[in-house]
């Protein structure tokens, strides 16, 4: 479909995805053409939900690994995804059960079977193997009890995978990286890491923020997360409280005494070196950035 022509060209355009409930209310036109710029980077949960949000990501950004709320966001985030996206960046733990090999995804499903059922395959070896080496019988315990009880993921050849690094908020050495290699930049939320990784892997773009509403606690899926909370538990992560108590997102609600503000020039000083230039959608988001952040206006 032909784009209005007020719209930029998307091929000079990405656009880094966040979970804020603005995502509901974007109008049509700019989804079809956010789908037609050059990239879309996902940050955490909205991979999920991304069928609802109607833009498609192509990199996927989930380095959240923190409670059992993540974990199942992060399986649901690159099972839902990886037929649509191409890159994701995730933490180095993911590494152990992550494989782009089918003969490496059957390893490790069968051995995450036996871990799963770790206390049966302990009680058969304590019964049968223990009474004629007590040796052996330690070794097998010792290693089911070596391994995580993690399901395997596959992906295809396709796909790229970068296990990336980020600092702590209050590491001396918290500066921007030049290279996927190195730690990326990271102050109180994902945001301030992807933006470093925009610098990297997408220099001279103009960068989109769609959904990423610091001002409110409010997610576009507000729904579905009360009902997979009603279900299992799951659903709301460490930072709820923080959100809950601020009506803000984590990012922009204090802790340490700090919100992401208070690095975020950083972060804007670092992007013109990059030739990188952000703007945001609706207004009230980019006005949060207190003159930061361009208002993407048509």
């Amino acid at each position: 479909m032909t784009l209005n022509k007020q719209f930029p060209n998307p091929e000079e355009w990405i656009v880094v995805l966040g979970s804020g409930a603005s995502i509901n209310n974007l109008p049509e036109d700019i989804k079809k053409w956010a789908n037609k710029t050059r990239a879309r980077i996902a940050i955490n949960k909205y991979g999920t939900f991304y069928e609802k949000a109607g833009i498609i990501p192509t990199d996927i950004y989930f380095h959240d690994f923190h409670d059992k709320t993540s974990e199942h966001f992060f399986y649901e985030t690159i099972n839902r995804t990886k037929s649509v996206a191409t890159t994701y960046y995730v933490s180095p733990i993911s590494k152990e059960f992550i494989t782009k090999s089918f003969f490496s995804f059957s390893y490790l499903f069968f051995r995450y079977l036996i871990i799963l059922n770790r206390a049966f395959f302990k009680k058969i070896s304590r019964k049968i193997i223990k009474p004629f080496s007590k040796n052996k019988h330690d070794r097998i315990s010792s290693y089911l009890d070596k391994f995580n009880q993690r399901r395997p993921l596959l992906l295809n050849k396709r796909h790229e995978i970068y296990y990336i690094n980020v600092h702590y908020l209050w590491d001396l050495d918290n500066v921007w990286a030049n290279t996927l290699n190195e730690e990326l930049f990271h102050f109180r939320g994902s945001l301030t890491s992807v933006m470093n990784l925009v610098s990297i892997k997408y220099p001279k773009f103009k960068v989109l923020m769609l959904g990423v509403d610091l001002a409110t606690k409010e997610y576009f899926f507000d729904e579905e997360i009360k009902y997979l909370h009603k279900k299992t538990g799951l659903g709301y992560d460490w930072t709820q409280p923080f959100m809950n108590t601020s009506g803000k997102h984590y990012s922009a609600a204090i802790d340490s005494g700090v919100t992401i503000f208070d690095r975020f020039n950083y972060v804007v000083e670092c992007l013109e070196k990059s030739q990188n230039k952000i703007f945001a959608y609706p207004k009230k988001n980019a006005i949060m950035f207190n003159g930061l952040v361009d208002s993407f206006i048509l």
